[in-house]
């Protein structure tokens, strides 16, 4: 999910800008405090409803990847910059129905191959893709892995040692079907026995979480995620701050968004201008062209407001 920013006075550059998300969740109780209205199944309240209702309400902090918020997410806005959050298994937009499985469906969280997130905090897995930190666990030994590749990795290699020692297959690496683990198949069990390694992806009844399907479409992704925030009517904050240069103050900007405003499948159309410019152009270009820079060759690079907004497939 990209935003973008843009500091239209950017002729005095601002110091320190950084830029932050939130998902902000409201939960109706019905009759709660002094409304006497009704809410509907989803927590929501409904159409009949004629008085407010009390409600809590809950900023649930998004992680930025770009700018990269484990470096405080600052940014040069004195030119049209992207901020992007990724949303995967930690996500609080992510929806109810994908929110089972990591690395975009491939392992289910309970499959014991995914380290627990009871702890609440806001993590990213983009952070185990790059080895800060390790997201998934071997469940026969219980090593920590960043990716799903040197998971897969670990456990072909202990089965060759193991076949090679003539270690049981009950209960050892021997059991698990690597197969199964990243094929995105959940109609089988990612042990070879059939119900035998309940350590791994198979639970009491028999039903194998070892993975979903990861290759569904973008649109099956875009419509889940378009009716969940629909029903749940999640609001996107952006928080940015920064500091004025002429007189040092902290000031800060934010921006709301809802379903009505995100656009799905679509990229921020280019605005930046770059070329040999005339006196008549300058003139004409005059209230939408704020960024300026020129050399002794009389080309200039700009920002063209008009497009700013605009967006391209």
């Amino acid at each position: 999910m990209d935003v973008q920013v843009y500091d239209a006075d950017s002729s005095h550059a601002l110091v320190e800008a950084h830029v932050r998300f939130y998902a902000i969740r409201r939960h109706f109780h019905a009759g709660g405090g002094g409304g006497n209205g009704s809410s509907s199944s989803s927590g929501l309240p409904s159409s009949s409803s004629s008085r407010m209702l009390h409600h809590n309400l809950k900023f649930d902090p998004m992680r930025i990847i770009n700018p990269d918020d484990e470096l405080g997410a600052v940014m040069f806005p004195s030119t049209p910059t992207s901020v992007s959050h990724h949303i995967d298994a930690y996500s609080p937009i992510l929806p109810p129905s994908r929110r089972e499985f990591y690395e975009n469906g491939r392992i289910h969280q309970n499959s014991n191959f995914v380290l627990d997130n009871s702890t609440g905090l806001n993590l990213r897995e983009v952070d185990s893709y790059t080895g800060n930190r390790d997201g998934l666990q071997c469940a026969v030994c219980g090593e920590t892995y960043g990716t799903t590749q040197n998971l897969v990795r670990h456990i072909r290699m202990c089965q060759l040692v193991e076949e090679h020692d003539d270690y049981p297959v009950k209960g050892s690496h021997r059991e698990l079907d690597v197969a199964m683990i990243v094929s995105g198949n959940n109609n089988n069990n990612v042990s070879k026995g059939v119900s035998t390694f309940h350590r791994g992806g198979v639970n009491k009844n028999g039903t194998s979480f070892a993975c979903a399907d990861g290759n569904s479409s973008d649109e099956q992704w875009y419509d889940d995620f378009r009716e969940y925030l629909t029903t749940s009517q999640i609001e996107i904050l952006c928080v940015f701050e920064a500091i004025e240069p002429l007189f040092s103050g902290t000031f800060q900007c934010m921006q709301s968004y809802t379903i009505d405003d995100i656009v799905f499948g679509r990229e921020f159309a280019p605005c930046m201008l770059y070329g040999e410019e005339s006196a008549e152009n300058e003139r004409k270009w005059w209230h939408r062209l704020l960024l300026g820079y020129s050399n002794d060759n009389d080309v200039a690079a700009r920002v063209d407001l008009d497009r700013f907004h605009e967006i391209v497939n």
